[in-house]
């Protein structure tokens, strides 16, 4: 009997020596879900500088670390994963739609500036032939003050009457008399009566014809009732320079 202790108590001996410090070394830590997410950028700082930290120790000593995430059962997993990827899909194709739509309603407004442009442009071939009674032909002074911005937009001015309404046009950038400061309207087609040049002056408007944007206004001469005289002034503003 006392053999059967000594011999029971080396075999004891010898599992702790050799056995225990591999199943010590085997550790396995849990680690919420919430958490997870940050174990890509995880990194093993010691807890004093110099020193190793406990984890360090542990893999130098051959530890093996298993991180799991308990938080779930396997299979909630899946079907999370499952239900991801659906609707990751359905937000991809969403996202085509929109922007298919977005590319026909481009398109859209393409075609309908265009046909605004044509129909302004009909407009003022119809208007070339304009007489009065008197049997005088339309004069168009372009008056505007300064270079740069307003002196194109005077240009562009002048290449439409040319264009579509054949009429002669001058350029006025003499500023005389003083050209008041633009308010409501950037161009004001200014003529003896309002209705001479109704026509032109709201195919420019209609058409968009010198720039989507540019405010078009009308008023009378103060002083003049000749029907057969136009002036387009472009008002100067902070960007006239």
């Amino acid at each position: 009997m006392r053999y059967l202790a000594v011999f029971l108590l080396g075999v004891a001996i010898f599992f702790a020596d050799h056995w225990w410090p591999v199943v010590w070394r085997t550790v396995t830590v849990r680690v919420p879900r919430a958490a997870r997410a940050a174990m890509s950028g995880f990194r093993l700082e010691p807890a004093t500088p110099g020193q190793p930290s406990v984890l360090q120790s542990h893999l130098r000593n051959g530890a093996a670390i298993v991180v799991t995430d308990s938080s779930k059962p396997l299979g909630d997993q899946v079907a999370w994963s499952e239900q991801h990827d659906r609707l990751t899909n359905k937000v991809v194709d969403l996202a085509n739609q929109v922007s298919s739509v977005s590319a026909e309603l481009a398109l859209e407004r393409k075609a309908h500036k265009q046909t605004k442009i044509e129909s302004a442009e009909r407009d003022l071939r119809d208007s070339a032939n304009l007489k009065w009674p008197t049997g005088e032909s339309p004069s168009v002074v372009v008056r505007f003050f300064g270079y740069g911005k307003d002196h194109d937009l005077a240009q562009r001015i002048r290449e439409i009457v040319e264009k579509f309404l054949g009429w002669p046009v001058t350029l006025d950038g003499s500023n005389k008399p003083t050209l008041p400061k633009a308010g409501d309207f950037k161009v004001v087609f200014v003529s003896g009566t309002t209705t001479s040049f109704k026509r032109v002056a709201l195919a420019f408007v209609r058409g968009e014809l010198i720039g989507e944007g540019v405010a078009i206004g009308g008023r009378e001469f103060d002083d003049s009732i000749d029907f057969h005289r136009l002036e387009i002034h472009v008002l100067p503003d902070g960007t006239s320079a």
